[in-house]
C-alpha cells in the first residue's frame, strides 16, 4: 500500500508515492477500485474525478482494464465519449500496450510506432 510506494523508488531518490502524487496536494491518486468516492462504475465515477481534477478532457485519456467479470472499457467508452479503452484481461501485456497506444495515435490522426 501507501507505506510501500513511500520507501519503493523508481529511480534513486524518488519513491513511487511522490511520482504518483505529483501535482495533488493529497493523496486522491493513490485511490483503488471502489473505496468511496469511487465506485465499481468507473464511468460514473474515475472518469468524472479525472477530469475534474486534472483538466484533461476524456479525449485525451486512454484507459487500460484488466477486469475480467464486467466489460469497462465499453462502458466508459459509452459514458465518457473520447476515452480510448483497452482491455487487459491477463494483466497489461506489451502488445496490449501497443494496440491502446495504437488507438490513442489514430485517435489523433497520427501513426504509433512499435
Amino acid at each position: 500500500g501507501t507505506a510501500a510506494m513511500r520507501v519503493l523508488e523508481v529511480v534513486p531518490g524518488v519513491t513511487m508515492h511522490e511520482v504518483l502524487t505529483a501535482g495533488w496536494g493529497d493523496d486522491r491518486a493513490l485511490q483503488i477500485g471502489r473505496t468511496p468516492p469511487l465506485s465499481s462504475n468507473k464511468s460514473a465515477t474515475h472518469f468524472p474525478i479525472l477530469l475534474q481534477n486534472t483538466g484533461i478532457p476524456y479525449d485525451e485519456m486512454l484507459f487500460f482494464d484488466d477486469c475480467i467479470w464486467s466489460d469497462h472499457c465499453s462502458i466508459v467508452a459509452r459514458n465518457c465519449p473520447g476515452v480510448i479503452t483497452q482491455s487487459t484481461p491477463q494483466g497489461l501485456q506489451y502488445s496490449e500496450f501497443v494496440k491502446g497506444m495504437q488507438a490513442f495515435a489514430a485517435s489523433k490522426g497520427v501513426g504509433a510506432r512499435e
